[in-house]
């Protein structure tokens, strides 16, 4: 099972790094538990820029 989570450029890497800390700590939880099985799949998760879509244009500010 997975996840593609497609974001702002200028959030990438930080949506990365948060997405790092959950996987390891979602693999150290299925090391501790007494039956990994019962939390479900693991899943393997893509972070994607936004700029990645063809066509997408990044909203202009109203400001």
């Amino acid at each position: 099972m997975g996840v593609v989570y497609w974001c702002a450029p200028r959030i990438v890497e930080r949506v990365r790094d948060v997405i790092e800390e959950y996987v390891s700590r979602t693999r150290e939880r299925r090391g501790r538990a007494r039956d990994p099985q019962a939390l479900g799949p693991e899943l393997r998760w893509a972070v994607r820029s936004l700029e990645e879509v063809p066509c997408w244009e990044p909203r202009r500010s109203s400001r």
